[in-house]
């Protein structure tokens, strides 16, 4: 192959890149792959200035700042499960403890994998688990968030109430989640009973009937009866939270 035709290969590569990539949003070296531009590729054009990297295989476009939205829809990109949870998404529905302190944005998957490392430049953590039993409809609990850039899918208050009290005996306070709680109001009912039907966590469900008791805002236990929620077996559990307390959560 002559210099002339290297040239133009190149030149093709080079625009496949740029009509590629989307500003604000970061592209990785696997998806870079995808579209022909290898390697070696990829280090010519960080050298030549046409990409700029950010971190171990994730680049950008020169001028580009990277928000953490644009970080995320780049995990998004490949992982369609993966969306803004718990009491992060709880803060992007305006339900949030006046003392809670950001300091990360909470991520959950419910597919396999992990989070790459460059995602902790952002400050995203990231949870994989299949805490509903719900297929396709789980779109529906976690919609696109006209509200933050880029359309992000973000769990609605019902999904991420729940997935804030699985996080309880894991990484989330309970004093907060506590907090976090008492601004949890008018829940579409058959909308929760729903995600309760088809939660796997018997601890989130026995969490949230003994929170909604504790602040008497509905008869939970007649609402379980009429969703058929189960609680599991008849005997009073003792978990341990992320401080070390213990709770006992009945049936």
């Amino acid at each position: 192959m002559d210099i002339k035709q290297e040239k133009g290969k190149r030149h093709n590569r080079l625009q496949s890149l740029l009509s590629y990539v989307q500003s604000g949003i970061p592209v990785t070296s696997q998806e870079l792959r995808t579209i022909g531009v290898l390697p070696d590729s990829v280090k010519h054009y960080v050298r030549q200035g046409y990409l700029k990297k950010l971190a171990h295989g994730l680049y950008a476009l020169p001028n580009d700042e990277i928000s953490l939205y644009g970080a995320i829809k780049c995990l998004c990109k490949t992982n369609e499960s993966l969306h803004v949870a718990s009491k992060t998404a709880l803060e992007w529905h305006g339900i949030v403890h006046n003392l809670y302190s950001h300091q990360e944005c909470i991520l959950f998957n419910t597919k396999t994998g992990k989070s790459p490392l460059w995602s902790e430049i952002f400050g995203i953590r990231y949870t994989k688990t299949a805490l509903f039993d719900l297929d396709d409809r789980d779109h529906l609990t976690y919609p696109a968030c006209l509200a933050r850039p880029l359309e992000l899918p973000c769990s609605v208050p019902e999904r991420a109430v729940l997935e804030m009290l699985y996080e309880v005996s894991k990484s989330q306070d309970f004093e907060e989640a506590q907090n976090i709680f008492d601004g949890f109001f008018n829940p579409r009912m058959d909308f929760l009973g729903n995600l309760l039907q088809h939660c796997r966590s018997f601890k989130v469900i026995r969490l949230f009937a003994q929170m909604v008791r504790e602040r008497n805002l509905f008869d939970v236990d007649r609402f379980y009866k009429q969703y058929k929620i189960s609680t599991g077996s008849n005997f009073t559990w003792s978990i341990k939270t992320s401080d070390g307390t213990y709770l006992r959560l009945k049936p």
